[in-house]
C-alpha cells in the first residue's frame, strides 16, 4: 500500500492535509490500518526518518552539497547500499523485541535470523537471475532451441 499526505499551507503554517491512496485498494488499506495495533492514523513519521536517513549516509541527497552525481547510477547504487545496511546491519531503538534485544527492520519484518556485519553484507553471493532468451521474430533454428532449453531449465 502506498498512501500520500499533502499538507496545506497558509504562510508557514500547516492548515490542513489530504489523504491519498496511490497505489492498493481501499478495503486492503482500511483492513491493515485497523489491524495494526496502535497505528490508525497515516503517518509520515517512518518515512521522514528513512528519509533523512538517506540524507545524513549519501552525500549527493544532501541538503546543501558543493556537487551533485555525474551518474545516476551512482546515486542509486548508494541508495541499495544505504537501504540494505539500514535494514539488515542497524539495530533500532524502536524496534526492540520482547526481551529488551534491539532489533533491525529485517529482523523485525522475520527476513533475517541475525544482526548482519557489513563484511558479511557485503561478501554475501546473490544467485544471479534467470536466464532469458532475447526475443526475436521468426522460428529458432534446433541449435539455438537446443542452447534455449538447456540454460532455461529449472535445474540449477
Amino acid at each position: 500500500m502506498i498512501a500520500q499526505v499533502v499538507k496545506q499551507y497558509a504562510g508557514r503554517a500547516v492548515t490542513g492535509t489530504r489523504h491519498r491512496l496511490i497505489y492498493g485498494s481501499v478495503l486492503q488499506f482500511l483492513t491493515l490500518l485497523w489491524s495494526t495495533p496502535g497505528c490508525q492514523v497515516r503517518n509520515t513519521a517512518f518515512i521522514e526518518r528513512l528519509n533523512g536517513t538517506f540524507r545524513s549516509r549519501l552525500a549527493v541527497l544532501g541538503r546543501r552539497i558543493r556537487r551533485s552525481a555525474r551518474r545516476v547510477a551512482t546515486v542509486v547504487g548508494g541508495m541499495y547500499l544505504v537501504g540494505t545496511l539500514y535494514n539488515f546491519c542497524t539495530p533500532h531503538t524502536s524496534l526492540t523485541s520482547a526481551d529488551g534485544e534491539r532489533q533491525t527492520p529485517a529482523l523485525a519484518a522475520g527476513i533475517s535470523e541475525h544482526v548482519w556485519s557489513v563484511g558479511e553484507l557485503l561478501h554475501y553471493r546473490v544467485p544471479p537471475a534467470r536466464w532469458e532468451p532475447p526475443r526475436r521474430r521468426g522460428r529458432r533454428s534446433k541449435a539455438i532451441q537446443a542452447l534455449c532449453d538447456r540454460w532455461c531449465s529449472d535445474h540449477r
